[in-house]
């Protein structure tokens, strides 16, 4: 009789051998389960939930084991040693754990680090399988068929390396489909494990006559008891087991409603202005690329200037001019036509574009600057908005991205001409005569190291306390007049001077950190990088060496980049943002909301902070105020200190503050001071709040 037919029909108890296949698969479902749910754990839990995976899998294999040893009938009455007994639990328990280290490896199935710790539970599995056989010490000792013996190894091999190209194969799958393909996995595992067992158990016979000389070890009875302990142990371990990832499921899938609902509501923020509603500038370029796809070929815009909204604002408040710009929302659209979208594309500018022929376009721009410019009264106040007006028309598909441009060019030449509109005509674009004039400034403006720093504070939201500055660019032309860097900055970028005004402030900036250091003055400093800066190949080295020439600790400076910087370049943009912060460098979003940003970067940026545009603060009464809670718990999801900008008064300080920002810099604190005005600030500020806590 073979030693396979002799098994079949002679040495095994057909209940146990069913009842050992059933827990088999189980053992390898609760496994697998708990390997869906640590994929979406953090790495701390992650390593619990491997060390709890490891003892099921090595408890389980060991139960699973002498359930089988149980239903052996060799013709005698087995005892097992208790000492190899629990010895063969505890390699079970570290061939498994070497088997769930390969699980997180994430390297070719084939690779040495995976082979080896599938080789580590082949191994394993077999001396716990021998040791629980050879732990009955039978005389005379059991008779060794090594060609079943390693049909039983290898199928362990086999058992270990498919189930890590399962935990790589099911990154792939849909969640319906790893859990339908789960039960297979599962049962297919289960099988493997079942015939390593019973192709073990061939292997070993003993001879007729055989007994026990251990007879005080466990007997079949005591085995018995201890299984069937284990086995309601296990039994438990499923149950729990099997609620695990349903409990992470539920909670991901609420996280990922919150997420779904916050990334509406920034997607809003990017796409729709906070303050009417409209679409904004980003939709508008969105729309013409759109458009272009579609190979459209006729369009015009029209760009309206309202150049008297600064003043309003500077004498009556922001929050005036937004009750001006409402109005003006219901003057333009009550002009708009059919096929027309109105845009506000940015704080004093509106644009209509409109995808059909107009053919009474010069008369249609004439009524709506007439209307626009008709006086109003708000609050008692009697008001009138002048505006300009430059209209474009693209003929081509190929026009349509330039339509912006070629409408700006044309409210600019209104504005110089002082006409209310114009329409654009080529030679527009060509004149360059004002760019050319402040470029050729620029050149000595940063021969003679013309430009200087102003430094606006920051203070922690909640204490008060004074924690750094700002450093702002300020270009002054000789008679105590400075010129915006809204206006020279582009120029600068467009003609190359970018990088050199960028080592200035550099250099500048630094200078001041170490006086204030000499000084006393513990602040953190945030410097600008334009994304121009950020192409220099250099830009590290550069601010390392400065570092180093003045003495300056990396962690007391943060550089600030506008949200859009990513997107020009994200491969290599990153990578130099990851170096300055492997420098000790903070990183810092400035004016985020405000300009085009990838919301899929955001979480890879390696950024310390985020910036909420002033405009924002500006408009917390009129609508924006659930767009900076959502930017706030979204940085605060990330790890992310938030900067409110623009705090001008104790109302918007209460509002901010009270959506949990963490700084706020602002003109209620301070308006930008220059070096020594700000050194004499800062003492003083930080004595009265001294003197405040001690009170």
């Amino acid at each position: 009789m073979s030693a396979l037919s002799f098994f079949l029909t002679v040495q095994n108890n057909p209940f146990v051998v069913i009842l050992s296949l059933l827990m088999s698969c189980s053992i390898w479902w609760g496994v697998l389960v708990i390997e869906s749910a640590i994929r979406s754990l953090d790495h701390l839990n992650a390593r619990k939930w491997r060390i709890w995976q490891s003892l099921l899998l090595g408890f389980g294999i060991w139960a699973f084991h002498f359930i089988g040893m149980l239903g052996w009938r060799p013709g005698f009455t087995l005892y097992f040693d208790t000492t190899l007994t629990f010895t063969s639990l505890l390699i079970s328990i570290l061939a498994a754990y070497s088997l769930i280290s390969a699980f997180q490896i994430k390297a070719p199935l084939f690779s040495k680090s995976v082979a080896l710790r599938s080789l580590g539970f082949t191994i394993g599995l077999g001396i716990m399988h021998y040791l629980g056989v050879f732990s009955a010490q039978t005389v005379p000792s059991a008779q060794w068929n090594f060609g079943w013996i390693l049909v039983s190894l290898v199928l362990a091999n086999l058992l270990s390396l498919s189930a890590v190209a399962w935990t790589q194969w099911k990154a792939q799958l849909s969640d319906l489909t790893k859990r339908n393909a789960r039960l297979f996995v599962s049962l297919g595992l289960g099988v493997i494990l079942f015939f390593v067992h019973y192709t073990g158990v061939i292997g070993a016979s003993f001879p007729e006559g055989s007994f026990c000389i251990n007879t005080a070890a466990f007997s079949t009875e005591t085995l018995a008891t201890v299984v069937i302990i284990c086995g309601i142990i296990l039994a438990a371990s499923l149950m729990f087991t099997s609620n695990i990832e349903a409990r992470i499921e539920s909670k991901l899938q609420q996280q990922n409603l919150t997420l779904k609902s916050k990334t509406e509501l920034l997607e809003q923020l990017l796409f729709v202005d906070s303050i009417t509603e409209l679409p904004n500038r980003n939709s508008l370029e969105q729309t013409l690329r759109d458009l272009e796809k579609d190979n459209h070929k006729q369009a015009h815009l029209i760009k309206i200037l309202l150049v008297s909204y600064e003043s309003i604002c500077d004498s009556w408040g922001q929050e005036f001019g937004n009750k001006v710009i409402d109005l003006m929302k219901t003057r333009i659209s009550e002009h708009t036509r059919r096929d027309t979208i109105l845009y506000r594309a940015s704080e004093n500018v509106f644009e209509i574009l409109s995808t059909k022929y107009i053919s009474d376009l010069p008369i249609y721009v004439t009524k709506l600057s007439e209307h626009i410019a008709q006086s109003f009264e708000i609050d008692g106040k009697s008001i009138s908005v002048g505006c300009q007006i430059g209209y474009a028309t693209a003929n081509s598909y190929g026009e349509l991205t330039q339509l912006p441009s070629m409408a700006r060019s044309a409210c600019e030449y209104a504005r110089r001409s002082s006409v209310s509109w114009l329409a654009f005509e080529p030679h527009m674009l060509k004149d360059t005569r004002d760019e050319l004039e402040i470029q050729g400034r620029l050149r000595k403006a940063i021969h003679d190291s013309d430009f200087k720093l102003a430094y606006q504070p920051k203070v922690d939201a909640s204490s008060g306390e004074l924690l750094g500055a700002e450093a702002l660019l300020r270009w002054s032309t000789g008679d105590n007049q400075f010129i915006s860097p809204a206006k020279f900055i582009p120029i600068a970028e467009k003609y190359g001077l970018i990088n050199a005004i960028g080592n200035l402030i550099l250099n500048q900036s630094l200078a001041q950190q170490a006086a204030w250091i000499e000084a006393g003055l513990n602040l953190r400093l945030s410097i600008n990088l334009s994304p121009f800066q950020l192409e220099q190949p250099d830009l590290v080295k550069t601010i390392s060496l400065l570092l180093e020439k003045y003495q300056v600790p990396p962690t007391s400076i943060s550089s600030e980049i506008t949200e859009s910087a990513p997107m020009l370049r994200p491969e290599i943009t990153i990578e130099k943002l990851k170096k300055l912060r492997q420098l000790g460098v903070e990183l810092s979003i400035d004016d985020f909301g405000t300009g085009y940003s990838s919301l899929s970067l955001l979480h890879v940026l390696p950024i310390n902070e985020l910036k909420i545009d002033r405009s924002f603060v500006q408009s917390i009464r009129t609508g924006s105020l659930p767009i900076i809670r959502a930017t706030i718990q979204m940085a605060k999801d990330l790890r992310i200190k938030t900067v409110a900008e623009g705090i001008e008064s104790e109302d918007e300080k209460i509002c901010i503050v009270a959506c949990g920002v963490d700084e706020l810099q602002g003109y209620l604190i301070s308006m930008p001071l220059f070096g020594e005005a700000f050194t004499t600030f800062a003492q003083n500020y930080k004595q009265q709040h001294e003197q405040q806590v001690s009170a």
